[in-house]
């Protein structure tokens, strides 16, 4: 098993007991300008991610855990409409454009399900939790577990907006590990935040495919935390699982 198959396969059995158990001040931006919510430079590193996979303020960050969603097409058609993945303030509630809520927590919308991979917490949970307590993306990787492979290297677009009402949307382009070239898993550093408003959108979901997604974040916002004389952020340390801005172990 390759060096990122396994992290992901350990933050599987992980990560739903380690959401928000590490510390943090750095604020990150989840009101004011959109360019706030977004790094816009590119490939660069979230605050809290470093080139040597540590975080550059905090020594004793906690490393990253994972929040991990799967997307199937039940369809032996490609759909080109445009999905939608997040998007909390959206799709939530009620039945979106037509889609529905099932009793296990996983949401289906022209044929296409979101769930979690977790069994302890559900993909409903996680996207009500982006409501109250939003996070800085270090890094997404994706990968492909069945179907087209091209489904984890196609462009994607990032679109949020701020408390005030603007809106910020660009295309993130996923790329391949180039010392460890698997087709199937890509990967990319720009941060941003995702809160209710954040969604992902792909053009295609291709016939039959099934991918997963991963958020590892580099800063998480939970008020509840205060309650416990701690700070409302924690902050995290990249996972070592890729390179140019992360390193691979």
């Amino acid at each position: 098993m390759s060096n990122i198959n396994r992290y992901l396969a350990n933050a599987r059995n992980r990560a739903s007991q380690t959401y928000h158990n590490a510390t943090g001040r750095n604020q990150i931006g989840t009101a004011g300008s959109p360019r706030q919510l977004v790094n816009i430079g590119g490939r660069m590193p979230a605050q809290g991610f470093s080139a040597a996979g540590d975080a550059s303020s905090q020594a004793a960050a906690a490393v990253a855990p994972s929040y991990i969603i799967q997307i199937s097409n039940s369809s032996n058609a490609t759909y080109t409409g445009g999905f939608d993945v997040l998007g909390a303030f959206q799709y939530l509630y009620g039945n979106y454009g037509g889609g529905t809520w099932n009793n296990a927590g996983s949401f289906t919308l022209n044929g296409i399900t979101i769930s979690s991979v977790y069994t302890t917490v559900n993909y409903q949970q996680i996207l009500s939790s982006t409501q109250s307590q939003p996070f800085q993306v270090g890094a997404v990787y994706l990968q492909s577990v069945q179907g087209n492979a091209n489904q984890v290297s196609d462009v994607y677009t990032l679109t949020t907006q701020s408390t005030a009402g603007e809106l910020y949307s660009r295309p993130i382009k996923p790329y391949i590990n180039p010392n460890q070239y698997q087709n199937t898993i890509t990967y990319n550093n720009s941060a941003f935040v995702i809160n209710g408003y954040t969604k992902l959108t792909w053009s295609n979901i291709y016939a039959s495919s099934i991918f997963q997604i991963s958020f590892f974040p580099a800063a998480v916002i939970d008020p509840a935390q205060s309650l416990n004389g701690t700070s409302v952020q924690a902050q995290y340390t990249a996972p070592n699982v890729a390179t140019n801005t992360v390193t691979l172990r």
